[in-house]
């Protein structure tokens, strides 16, 4: 992460009252206090607090003019033959719209839903464990609870700024309290057996896009193998058999059999480790857009609930979006990552849900803090953006997205810019710029 993410994430934490037409709203403040990476923050009052039902949707501040300053970024041409944008509340005198009811791809955007339901489903300090039992005859069952984060060593050393649960730590674990192993059984019975989404492209297969989902699996699902040693013929489209011989490597007896199997109830745990916070989890999921973690993420909230496929996850998503009063009929979703093109999203339900974001003390500080800075790290380190935005991007053949909130003297302005039919992808990159910094930069100084 760069000095400058580092310093914009700081400024993330504090809060300060901000007083619209004669209501107190709560705002996340612009300032360089001091923090401490991974600091837990206590809110007691809404952060971007506004009544989503209310009369007056202020956060935004008295400022005038954001429809003068947009207007032109919005109507000079982004290449793409559908678009929305939406800025600020979804209604109330401070706010932008331009098909903002339109459902349109999302692509990667996605994973902010994805990311509202698990902060809902788990909270923002929920930990997920991976276990080793045995019956004591040599066999021990490494038993998967769906932790995305699980990494060998030599992917960890590839990625050091990635967050990663070290699957080393298990082996040394187990090591330690003397079991002998002669045989690895792989329990990922914690998810269903589909390991693909229904309808995904199949040059996904190939190209490594969408790898295979498993409750048991190393690497986010591409699981390296040192050099000069043999990939595994059986590991090639199962994770979890490549997590077995993972193990089995990292316990020193590449060797031994690797095979699948559902722990008996009588096997007693040995040894476990558990996975960083859901806080740290959604955080790697947005900031680098990661596929795999987002697709683990919503099969954990459908097994929150007891059904753990794709299928009961988002079922169990659209529960969570009408409990929080959004209506699930605007998010149409077939995955969580943002790669099926039959997903519909439009502008404004995502504002809606970043407002409700920003109203509940619990989800607020986990959720801004997952997103890409602009300039900074993750898919945004390369996007040069005037003022301060923190964003997560979406993209795929011919869609292209940015949502979001810029930072502007007057709080955090959460907006979506979602562009579909996109002839030229850097236009409509551009143009998202142009749009997201003058959010940021208004009001003018």
């Amino acid at each position: 992460m760069t000095r400058r993410a580092r310093t914009i994430r700081r400024r993330l934490l504090p809060l300060v009252p901000l007083v619209v037409g004669g209501m107190v709203i709560t705002v996340l403040a612009a300032t360089g206090g001091p923090s401490r990476a991974g600091e837990v923050v206590s809110v007691s009052t809404p952060v971007l607090a506004a009544a989503r039902a209310g009369a007056v949707q202020g956060h935004l501040g008295a400022v005038v003019g954001l429809d003068r300053r947009v207007r032109p970024d919005v109507d000079g041409g982004n290449g793409a033959g559908k678009s929305c944008v939406a800025i600020g509340p979804p209604t109330g005198p401070d706010t932008f719209d331009d098909a903002a009811d339109e459902q349109l791809i999302p692509a990667s955007t996605t994973k902010l839903v994805t990311a509202y339901a698990a902060l809902h489903a788990f909270g923002p300090d929920h930990t997920f464990k991976t276990e080793v039992r045995t019956d004591g005859s040599g066999r021990v069952w490494l038993v998967g609870g769906g932790d995305p984060l699980l990494a060998g060593p030599e992917w960890i050393a590839d990625h050091p700024d990635r967050a990663a649960t070290p699957l080393q730590a298990l082996a040394d674990k187990l090591e330690a309290a003397g079991v002998r192993v002669n045989e690895i059984v792989v329990d990922n019975t914690w998810f269903d057996s589909e390991t693909w989404v229904q309808g995904w492209e199949d040059r996904y297969r190939e190209d490594g896009t969408a790898p295979s989902v498993s409750a048991v699996a190393v690497d986010r699902s591409d699981t390296v193998f040192p050099t000069g040693v043999p990939r595994p013929p059986a590991s090639g489209r199962n994770p979890d058999l490549a997590a077995g011989y993972t193990f089995a490597r990292l316990l020193g007896s590449p060797d031994i059999r690797v095979e699948r199997g559902t722990a008996p109830a009588d096997a007693r745990t040995v040894a476990e480790i558990e996975s960083p916070p859901m806080r740290t989890i959604v955080h790697d999921m947005n900031t680098f857009s990661d596929n795999f973690v987002a697709e683990v993420l919503v099969r954990q909230v459908g097994r929150s609930t007891g059904d753990g496929s794709t299928a009961g996850g988002l079922a169990r998503v659209s529960e969570i979006l009408a409990e929080n009063d959004l209506d699930p009929s605007t998010f149409v979703l077939h995955d969580g990552s943002g790669l099926h093109r039959g997903n519909r999203i439009s502008c404004a339900a995502f504002i809606d849900l970043l407002q409700d974001v920003a109203t509940d003390p619990a989800l607020a500080e986990p959720f801004v803090k997952s997103l890409a800075v602009g300039g900074g790290d993750g898919t945004l380190e390369k996007r040069s953006l005037g003022g301060e935005i923190l964003a997560k991007t979406g993209t795929l053949r011919d869609v292209s997205a940015l949502v979001g909130y810029a930072v502007t003297p007057a709080g955090y302005v959460p907006f979506a810019l979602i562009d579909n039919d996109v002839s030229a992808s850097g236009t409509a990159r551009s143009s998202q710029d142009r749009i997201a910094e003058d959010v940021a930069l208004w009001p003018a100084p």
